[in-house]
Parts: structure tokens; sequence; C-alpha cells
């Protein structure tokens, strides 16, 4: 599945399908064409510009730790792809973003790519936990 959305500032989220996630990557100069980067693992998204793998294979792995970059960024609103199916993390990694005041969505992938996208387009603080299988 292809997303589009070309006046958007930042890294946007080109493309998903299964086993993979292609981001088109922010250009200070808007005259020039965005790079397109395919990624097949997991990873770490903000709207800032910033990716970052994360070594997390399948949902039901998830652990405290794997959230330090959540709790070192602070952003406002945390979006978690699960991979091709919905799976809800332990309710006390849930509990853990309410404590620290950072909104948390889980869904699947391919949900959590167009979302991002459209939260980036209304400007919002936004960060993506992709995993990708």
């Amino acid at each position: 599945m292809k997303f589009t959305l070309e006046n958007t500032r930042g890294i946007q989220i080109h493309g998903y399908r299964p086993g993979e996630v292609t981001l088109k990557l922010a250009v200070e100069d808007d005259t020039l064409p965005r790079q397109l980067i395919t990624y097949r693992s997991s990873l770490i998204l903000t709207n800032t510009a910033n990716v970052e793998d994360w070594p997390v294979s399948h949902a039901r792995e998830l652990a405290s730790h794997h959230f330090e970059p959540v709790w070192q960024a602070s952003p406002g609103i945390v979006l978690l792809g699960t991979g091709q199916q919905l799976i809800f993390p332990d309710h006390k990694i849930r509990q853990e973003f309410a404590s620290n005041g950072i909104g948390f969505e889980a869904m699947d992938t391919p949900a959590a790519c167009r979302t991002y996208n459209v939260l980036v387009a209304e400007g919002r603080d936004v960060m993506a936990l992709l995993i990708i299988d």
C-alpha cells in the first residue's frame, strides 16, 4: 500500500507492505526530491527526522526496557505498530505511559503507519514504534 502526503515536513511513511516499510526522508530544500529508504526490521520513527533500529521482532517480547527511547524523548503520543496483528502490550507497560503523561495507542503496523502520517501532517509530536514482520 502506498501513502502520499507531499506537503508534510519531516519524515513520512511512503508505503508499507508485509516485511517492510518505506520512508520518505526529510530534506532541507523543498525544491529537492525526497529520498526513499526501505526498512525490513523494526524501527523507531519520530517526526523530527530521527530513525533508529529497534531490537524487537514480536510484540509478545515487549518489556519496559524496549521503551527507553520513548522515556528519553517524552513525545506527546506514541503509536505502537505490533506487526500484522494487533497485540496489546502488558498492562504494566500501558500504565508506564500513563504515569509519564504520554499518549499511547497500540494497533497493527499498517494502521500505525497511516495514523503516523496523519499526525505528522497535523504537526503533532508523535513517535512510532513499528514492528516489521
